[in-house]
């Protein structure tokens, strides 16, 4: 009799449980959708909750796709940019426990740096510095250039500019947040074991965790079920980016692609500290290590408090609480991952927008309050909210004035298309065609619109401001444009 009131109790208490669990995912299932009714501008978002129970909450909402009409589910697949430093934070020492790395070491104890004629700037720099963002190095942003944008490069090229461009930042300047060590630790891989990131994520961390859908190549991406990436200003005029990824541009400081679904994996792991499905994939040690703080790093995301940076993520708190955390951005993504390791509720959120952060923020702090049982404010968020769609309404009437400016310039169109080359970053090539004129940087190709000022165009390429292409005569004939205040010389 005993034992069967037992059974009877234990019964009663997962009944009650789901019950419980279900009201929690209603109410955070509708704060999303009241949410994206009051902010139109935002296409899509895709939410994934978990907490020391399991997995509680895998949803996409809104239309990820305006075009074809695409709904977000859980499976609809978002570009994280810089997010993609979490995860190879932990391949890092997945690598160490391996025997396959020493992030202690100097750099130019491992290949290509070892080969490099100019070893002074690299000496006195480990790997774990290099992936904590406190090496002390600069680089001039060439290497974004190419790497996030262009695509147009060969390793020989990106070795070139490490070894040459790669200079010391001032004394004193301790933690710089850059993309830089992240480069680097692709050209280690790749010299010293000729494997990419990308490949060795799939071996030791997407398949072990079965993150089905996750990858590091766009190509590989089920067209149907990716995101696409906008920058509406108004609701009725949506615009979606041009400024896509290719498998080029998709680099070891912000180069996944992931979906709700299998980033509740990613988080379930991380919060049971390696442990997944009842088996202990990676040593407690060698998870907690990566968001070990290696040094203090203020960070105001109004969210959350930043104190500190470990290997891959950004440390803080949270409404008291510490909080391990990464944001990602590009134009069109934001992307949002965050854990509370003392209370195990894990949180990522997905954008398919320029302006994902606050709404990021009031997600995150619903379902922090919800999965908590406390009540954090949402008033700063609110505001900012408020604040910001004024502005970018704003921002997107004066976008349209700039449609209706008239074309000045001297010559004949069609003596603007050609092939410009900079030494660095290849060839802009401009044409005319069909009465518009386009600009070709490396995969990148977006049309060009009248300015008011002599000689000039504008065209919004992969910044989210709209750039000058001014062009430069000499005895009646074109010489050179600069772009973005970078010279190429027409051939």
């Amino acid at each position: 009799m005993k034992k069967y009131k037992i059974i009877i109790l234990l019964h009663f208490l997962i009944a009650f449980n789901i019950t419980a669990q279900n009201e929690k995912a209603n109410e955070l299932n509708s704060y999303i959708n009241q949410l994206l009714k009051d902010t139109p501008i935002i296409p899509a978002v895709s939410v994934a909750v978990v907490t020391k129970y399991g997995i509680q909450f895998t949803e996409g909402f809104g239309v990820s796709d305006l075009s074809n009409n695409i709904h977000a589910t859980g499976d609809t697949n978002f570009y994280l940019a810089s997010i993609t430093k979490s995860f190879n934070g932990l391949l890092a020492y997945i690598l160490v426990d391996e025997g396959m790395l020493d992030l202690n070491r100097s750099i130019i104890e491992y290949k290509p740096f070892k080969n490099f004629k100019r070893k002074e700037i690299f000496k006195n720099i480990s790997i774990q510095d290099l992936l904590s963002h406190k090496s002390g190095i600069k680089g001039g942003g060439l290497l974004d250039t190419k790497l996030a944008y262009h695509g147009n490069y060969t390793d020989v090229e990106i070795l070139q500019i490490i070894e040459n461009k790669t200079e010391l930042r001032k004394k004193g300047e301790s933690f710089s947040y850059t993309n830089y060590g992240y480069y680097f630790l692709d050209v280690i891989l790749k010299a010293e074991f000729n494997k990419s990131w990308k490949d060795l994520l799939k071996e030791k961390v997407f398949d072990p965790l079965e993150m089905k859908t996750t990858t590091a190549y766009i190509s590989q991406v089920n067209k149907e079920l990716l995101a696409r990436p906008y920058s509406t200003f108004i609701p009725e005029n949506p615009i979606e980016t041009k400024a896509k990824k290719t498998d080029m541009t998709m680099h070891a400081a912000g180069g996944l692609v992931s979906n709700a679904n299998d980033i509740a994996n990613f988080l379930t792991f991380y919060i049971n500290e390696g442990n997944f499905k009842e088996h202990q994939v990676y040593p407690r040690q060698l998870v907690q290590q990566t968001y070990k703080k290696q040094i203090s790093a203020g960070h105001n995301s109004t969210i959350y408090k930043g104190r500190g940076y470990g290997t891959g993520w950004r440390l803080g708190k949270y409404n008291g609480e510490d909080v391990v955390y990464h944001f990602g951005g590009y134009k069109g993504w934001f992307a949002h991952l965050s854990f509370l390791p003392e209370q195990k509720v894990g949180i990522a959120i997905f954008v398919n927008h320029d302006y994902g952060r606050q709404i990021a923020n009031l997600i995150a702090t619903k379902a922090y309050n919800i999965y908590l049982g406390k009540t954090a404010s949402f008033k700063p968020f609110k505001k900012i909210l408020s604040e910001n769609l004024n502005d970018w309404k704003e921002f997107g009437e004066s976008v349209e004035k700039l449609n209706h400016y008239e074309w000045n310039l001297s010559l004949p169109k069609e003596d603007y298309s050609g092939t410009y080359n900079n030494l660095n970053l290849g060839n802009a090539i401009i044409t005319y065609e069909d009465g518009y004129f386009y600009i070709k940087l490396g995969h990148l190709k977006e049309r060009i619109i009248p300015y008011s000022e002599k000689n000039t165009m504008l065209v919004e390429l992969y910044s989210h401001t709209r750039k000058k292409i001014k062009f430069n005569l000499e005895a009646g004939k074109i010489k050179n444009l600069s772009f973005d205040g970078i010279l190429f010389d027409k051939h």
